[in-house]
């Protein structure tokens, strides 16, 4: 028997929207491969859309960056799964325990304990190609957030690359950490206009909430609604519940 690969939508790696399987013999073996002719034209047709949001993120650093620096990396950051293809990854948090155990998951080529306001003291302008804070600038107030973006735009060459939830959304801190509290909300907005482009990612907003759990019930019915609806939100950030805000650094800022 032949598990036929499974189309993925939204992010992360929680379930697969869907599953069949398929004998290769016979008549089973006919429909197995037009299936699987199907399922190639469809995410032909999706693109970006189908990506997961690690794809996603994988999709903004290659081919153009060699070198990221992971703004308040935390101990288990998303670019573990491709770090090991960039010649340097540094990643960078001000909390101690969250950086070692990013070390010992070797996440990263290089470690920094650092207030992440001082990236552009510590590392210099157009210093890396790519510059990254996923679910960080929401850490901060909206005046220090703003403060970041432009420490990042100094320090990167080529690109930077935020993600942060669409609009404020309420979280304490958790884990010993004091800097998990949200202080801050982000629109589409607010990044256009500083000449990012702008995508959504997983799913409609109203679909989740705190710690992004599933308002549906059960939690698979909830995260099978989330990757079905991506395929509105990648287009339509306004009403997603996640935004993934890309600026190539030759791109000029849009007026305010």
């Amino acid at each position: 028997m032949v598990v036929h690969p499974r189309l993925r939508l939204g992010s992360g790696s929680a379930t697969w929207v869907s599953a069949r399987t398929y004998a290769p013999e016979g008549i089973g073996g006919f429909m197995n491969r037009r299936v699987k002719r199907t399922l190639a034209t469809v995410r032909a047709m999706l693109g970006s859309r189908a990506l997961t949001y690690h794809q996603l993120l994988e999709q903004q650093i290659f081919p153009e960056c060699r070198s990221l620096l992971d703004v308040g990396c935390g101990g288990d950051s998303p670019i573990q799964v491709f770090s090991n293809r960039l010649e340097v990854a540094v990643g960078v948090d001000l909390h101690r325990p969250s950086l070692d155990v990013a070390r010992a998951r070797r996440t990263h080529t290089a470690y920094e304990e650092l207030d992440l306001l001082n990236i552009r003291e510590r590392f210099g302008p157009r210093s890396f190609d790519a510059v990254m804070a996923l679910d960080v600038i929401e850490h901060f107030e909206r005046s220090e957030g703003l403060l970041l973006l432009e420490l990042m735009e100094q320090v990167a060459r080529k690109r930077v690359v935020i993600f942060t939830p669409n609009g404020f959304l309420r979280q304490e801190a958790f884990d010993r950490n004091p800097w998990q509290l949200h202080r801050s909300g982000w629109t589409v907005g607010d990044f256009e206009k500083r000449g990012y482009r702008v995508r959504g990612v997983n799913g409609l907003r109203f679909l989740r909430t705190q710690f992004a759990q599933h308002r549906v019930r059960p939690d698979a019915l909830g995260d099978l609604l989330s990757r079905a609806t991506q395929v509105v939100a990648f287009d339509h950030p306004s009403i997603a519940f996640q935004l993934l805000a890309v600026r190539d650094l030759a791109a000029p800022r849009s007026a305010a």
